[in-house]
């Protein structure tokens, strides 16, 4: 889904909501899929990923100004955490054996976190470097964001949440307010 900072949505709930496991998710085609096998259902990527009670959150480190900013949010998450466990990895340390074995939270813009910039052919809307398109509409705004649910293009079997945004300052704010 996509949203607009004009439409007031509170980007906090969302990804609290995200880490509960319960926010919508969208599964619009199989755009940059080549797999000949099909991609699983919504439901069994939770249902996997309920049950595994791990997450790995790649956060945006490529960008040196909001990388601390970025780990700070992470760390908070990991730390509050009483269910799942929750290994924090920047974009720049993580391996393709630990994205392949869990469930995947990437967090940042296409700018921060090499990850998106590399992953998103996969989505069901286009990123550019002044935003992203989707249902025919841009969004190009500091403050529009898009969160989706959707398979992990190195391992279909587990899900990708995707938390980006087309400002990491909005972003990071949006996050940190309490």
């Amino acid at each position: 889904m996509a949203f607009s900072k004009d439409r007031r949505y509170p980007l906090k709930l969302l990804f609290l909501l995200l880490l509960l496991g319960g926010f919508p998710g969208s599964f619009l085609g199989t755009t940059g899929h080549a797999a000949s096998e099909p991609w699983p259902g919504r439901g069994e990527l939770l249902d996997r990923f309920h049950q595994e009670r791990k997450l790995l959150l790649v956060y945006g480190a490529s960008d040196p100004r909001w990388a601390d900013a970025y780990r700070e949010v992470a760390d908070r998450y990991r730390e509050r955490s009483r269910y799942r466990e929750i290994v924090v990895r920047s974009d720049l340390e993580v391996g393709e054996s630990e994205l392949a074995q869990h469930t995947v939270l990437l967090l940042g813009s296409l700018q921060s976190n090499t990850l998106i910039r590399r992953w998103s052919g996969t989505l069901p809307l286009g990123l550019t470097d002044s935003g992203f398109r989707f249902n025919d509409r841009d969004y190009r705004q500091p403050g529009d964001f898009f969160s989706l649910f959707y398979p992990n293009p190195g391992q279909t079997g587990r899900g990708v949440f995707w938390v980006c945004a087309n400002s990491d300052s909005f972003l990071v704010a949006a996050i940190k307010s309490d």
